[in-house]
């Protein structure tokens, strides 16, 4: 807070500062002392009393009732088991607040001392990163940044698909539902040790004019001149280490040069969606705690439904449990494992006012403690789907089931999970076509008010 304060103070009446960047790439957990004693301090906050949380918890399993605040541990994996489930994503909570509580700080010291037209924002990254509600974390800044490294040295594979790219895009945008800037462009290979592949000519115009399209009233490209020491030296930017420039420079310039003449028809656009995809960051922490099958990945299951509409050049908008919904004809809520009462009313609400929604199976299976919920699943979302899950299949990596479509033109199998269902008010569209529930309805659409509802299973589907 006191550095914040002081470079607000040295810098407020600079005009050649227009805004702040808060920290960067908030990221990771803590698993020290300091931060159990501060964790078991957020809990007397979150909860009335001791009887309350043990109760939330469900903390008589395995006799892990808690009699006084200090005896809550960090949720460390230990052998042989894991830690209690509702302690651990009250942690992953926990975690995500204090960075929020963090940024604050330091945002309200530089609004006390700097003028009102300077921006705050910090640099995301992407919805790739799952250890931060990013939804919270956007709520009190002016704007969002994200960091673009298409080419990074985690990236294995040398073909660089766009969809990903526009993921996470649209999810900065839908953070506060409004443009955002990229903070970091990759302008050359970046690493600190082993370098990835040089981006192919033209990819960096080609990156920025993406991020662009899907929102982006800023490009900052990193960095401009390569750095010759430090831990960054292999961090190549738009200049090399002698300071020439060559391809990446003009690149760069040839760009800036098209914006000047196209600038004034695109500056402050945006886009317009009629789907949205609803991320859940305490179902996203959940399965992080329990991953439900070996091969499921909350992230590439959600990417899955955004690359195929993306493929079909249908614009998404990334949306959060509490956001109004009036906007769209479709929502698709995958895997909305921690349910809440109020998401599932208000998703009913857009369903019977003409929308469609879609859902898939692991939802609505927790509540808001990360306890299972006393209902026949998908749990809150059973009546408004129309189908009750009788059993479900968790299915070995690599294997599948055949389906068969009651209409003629399609083909699919499912993969992971297999939800058995028993229709109440919906009708079945596809079936299982092998195993012992071979017969038995795999996906569904109901009818809710003026609007539909469909189930539908985690599976590849092909036109015939």
């Amino acid at each position: 807070m006191r550095i914040a304060r002081k470079m607000g103070e040295h810098y407020s009446d600079n005009p050649h500062v227009i805004g702040w960047q808060i920290d960067n790439e908030f990221g990771d957990r803590c698993y020290s002392a300091g931060t159990r004693l501060a964790f078991q301090q957020w809990l007397q906050k979150r909860y009335a009393s001791l009887e309350q949380l043990n109760e939330c918890w469900g903390t008589r399993f395995w006799s892990h009732v808690y009699t006084d605040w200090t005896q809550i541990p960090l949720p460390v994996k230990y052998l042989h088991g894991l830690p209690n489930p509702s302690l651990h994503l009250d942690y992953d909570r926990f975690m995500s607040d204090v960075y929020v509580e963090f940024q604050q700080l330091q945002i309200d010291a530089l609004r006390e001392v700097c003028p009102p037209h300077h921006f705050i924002t910090h640099n995301f990254m992407g919805f790739g990163y799952s250890k931060i509600n990013y939804f919270d974390l956007a709520k009190t800044l002016d704007l969002v940044t994200w960091d673009n490294y298409p080419r990074g040295f985690w990236i294995n594979t040398p073909d660089i698909s766009a969809a990903p790219l526009a993921l996470s895009h649209r999810t900065m945008h839908g953070l506060k539902k409004k443009n955002f800037w990229v903070m970091e462009q990759q302008s050359g290979q970046g690493a600190w040790d082993i370098l990835p592949p040089l981006p192919r000519p033209g990819e960096i115009a080609l990156w920025a004019y993406q991020a662009i399209a899907h929102g982006a009233d800023g490009i900052v490209f990193f960095r401009w001149r390569t750095c010759r020491f430090g831990t960054e030296q292999y961090w190549h930017g738009i200049l090399d280490h002698d300071g020439q420039g060559r391809r990446r420079y003009a690149e760069v310039q040839k760009m800036g040069e098209e914006i000047r003449r196209i600038g004034d028809l695109i500056a402050g656009s945006d886009t317009r969606a009629r789907v949205a995809i609803m991320l859940s960051y305490d179902s996203r922490f959940a399965f992080q705690i329990q991953q439900n099958n070996a091969s499921f990945s909350y992230e590439n299951h959600l990417s899955s439904y955004f690359s195929a509409l993306h493929q079909a050049n249908i614009s998404v908008d990334i949306v959060a449990p509490d956001d109004v919904l009036d906007a769209y004809d479709l929502v698709i809520v995958p895997a909305l494992y921690v349910t809440e009462t109020n998401t599932v009313q208000r998703l009913q609400a857009f369903v019977e006012w003409g929308g469609t929604l879609l859902v898939t199976p692991r939802s609505g299976v927790k509540d808001h403690t990360n306890i299972v919920v006393n209902l026949t699943l998908p749990g809150l979302f059973a009546p408004l789907c129309g189908v009750e899950v009788e059993e479900y299949d968790s299915l070995f990596a690599g294997t599948t089931r055949q389906l068969k479509f009651l209409h003629e033109g399609m083909s699919g199998s499912a993969s992971v999970w297999c939800d058995l269902l028993k229709p109440t008010t919906a009708d079945v569209l596809v079936e299982y076509a092998e195993d012992f529930y071979a017969g038995r309805a795999a996906v569904t659409i109901n009818r809710v008010g003026e609007g539909h509802v469909l189930y539908n299973q985690w599976c590849k589907l092909k036109s015939s």
